[in-house]
Formats: C-alpha cells, structure tokens, sequence
C-alpha cells in the first residue's frame, strides 16, 4: 500500500490508485470554531479580499429581497493556545482551531481593520504602510487576544425573528501590552 503523498495525481492518470493509499502522512485539518469568550494566543494565517452576496435592507432595516455584491476582508486565524475562559464551566477548544472575522471594503471597515492590526503587530502606528505590506506583517504572526461573543436573533426570509435560534459572532480584540 503507497502513502497517498507519494502518489503523483498529474503523472498518473490511474484514479483508482488513489483507494489503496494510506492517509496516515496527512494531517486532518482544523475545524472553524467559533470559540468560548476569553483570552487566546492567536496567529493570523490568511488575508484575502472577497466578494459576497450582500442582502439588501431598506431604511428601516428590513430586508428587501434583492442582492447585492459586497466586498470585505476576510481574516483567518488559528488558536494557539487558550490563556483563561470567561466562564470556567466552558471547555477550551483544540489548538489549531480556526476562525474568521471579516471586514467591510469601506472606510469604516477599514478604519477597525487598521485598528486591529496596528494592536495585533504590537506597534504605535501604521503610518505609510499599505494593506499589502500589512498583510505581509501580520501572518503568521502571533499575539494575544481577548474573544468576546455577540448572539443575534436569527431571521426568517421575511426578516422576522425566529423565536429561541441565535447566529454566535466572536470579536477579537488584540490585547496590547501595557508600557
């Protein structure tokens, strides 16, 4: 029996060859989490700039039916460890889990990006950087964090509440060093 990563899938167009390997050399992959509120040591692993469907809201804030395309940026982070939880009864999830926070290609958007990069890389200012040379910064880079967790009423089609369902946001904040 080969190891699967020793299987070359372009030079060997016998698909059926791929049943027989052995999986052991390839690690299972992280799971994304959405973890308990508290303090974590996390490591930036990827930026990109998307784009997503964008329900439309009229002006009072109701669904319309109709999308858009919005654009954001979408920050993937791994948990390194877990430092303390918030309430004691939670348990911590794996080191290696995964999540993500996106914001928004606007002004405002950007302008809480900037924010938390400038505490993430532990500097007092961005001054001159691009996002490019940000990004560039940040991955890989680990620092700590403080995870907090918004529920929201989850909406039917309609836009009205749907009773006892809630969507679970994390927000992270980069706990920056006291001087």
């Amino acid at each position: 029996m080969n190891d699967i990563t020793t299987i070359d899938p372009i030079a060997s167009l016998d698909l059926g060859s791929i049943f027989d390997a052995s999986l052991d050399s390839i690690e299972y992959a992280p799971d994304f989490v959405t973890p308990p509120a508290g303090d974590y040591i996390l490591k930036a692993t990827k930026l990109e700039a998307e784009e997503y469907d964008a329900k439309e809201k009229d002006e009072a804030g109701n669904l319309t039916g109709r999308v858009n395309k919005g654009k954001r940026l979408r920050l993937t982070l791994a948990i390194v460890s877990t430092l303390q939880l918030a309430d004691a009864k939670e348990q911590p999830v794996p080191d290696g889990s995964m999540l993500s926070i996106t914001y928004q290609l606007t002004s405002d958007g950007l302008s809480f990006f900037k924010t938390f990069a400038r505490d993430a890389l532990g500097v007092a200012d961005l001054e001159g950087a691009t996002l490019g040379a940000i990004k560039t910064a940040l991955l890989d880079k680990e620092f700590n964090a403080r995870v907090s967790i918004r529920k929201s009423p989850k909406k039917d089609a309609a836009g009205q509440v749907v009773v006892g369902e809630f969507y679970e946001n994390a927000s992270v904040r980069p706990m920056v060093a006291k001087s």
